[in-house]
């Protein structure tokens, strides 16, 4: 008599464990298949899908990569910076009672980082393209190294320009965010 054949996706603790009991009991022979995805395994290196990358690509661009302030100043800083700002803005002008330039200010900043957060989004979706034809350990590499490097010059470089730092017009990424 032919026995049942059973795929166990997950070759991790569970999945062996799993595949060990149903050989055990002699319900079925087990097959033990690895899955890709954020916890995905490729020869014991952990990989990213597509869909991690772009989202751990514009997660970093929106806290480190400089962008232009628009109509408020003349500088570069993260868009997180402007979404901190905005918030501080709002925040200011709900205790004013929406009076003066907050409501303004608020508008300024807050609509620059939905504006530049949706640009990030759609430039970390063409990278995660891009590398998605790379096999699943490089572009894991590939992603992180990506991520390592701008981190590491925005860290060591004043790379960003603000009219709002107290401290100094040029700045790395540690003094934006202080």
């Amino acid at each position: 008599m032919a026995r049942h054949k059973v795929t166990v996706i997950g070759a991790g603790n569970v999945g062996a464990t799993c595949a060990q009991r149903i050989a055990e009991a002699g319900l079925a022979e087990p097959r033990a298949a690895r899955g890709e995805g954020v916890a995905g395994r490729e020869g014991g290196s952990l990989t990213v899908s597509p869909r991690a990358m772009r989202w751990v690509l514009w997660l970093a661009a929106l806290a480190a990569l400089p962008v232009p302030i628009v109509g408020i100043g003349s500088g570069r800083v993260p868009p997180l910076h402007h979404l901190e700002l905005g918030a501080l803005a709002l925040a200011f002008t709900l205790l004013e009672r929406a009076q003066g330039i907050g409501p303004l200010l608020s508008a300024l900043f807050l609509g620059q980082a939905l504006v530049w957060a949706l640009a990030l989004w759609l430039a970390a979706a063409l990278v995660a393209k891009l590398l998605s034809g790379l096999p699943p350990l490089a572009r894991t590499r590939a992603t992180f190294f990506l991520i390592v490097l701008g981190l590491a010059l925005a860290i060591a470089q004043p790379i960003y320009r603000t009219p709002y730092s107290a401290h100094a017009a040029r700045s790395n990424l540690i003094g934006v965010y202080r």
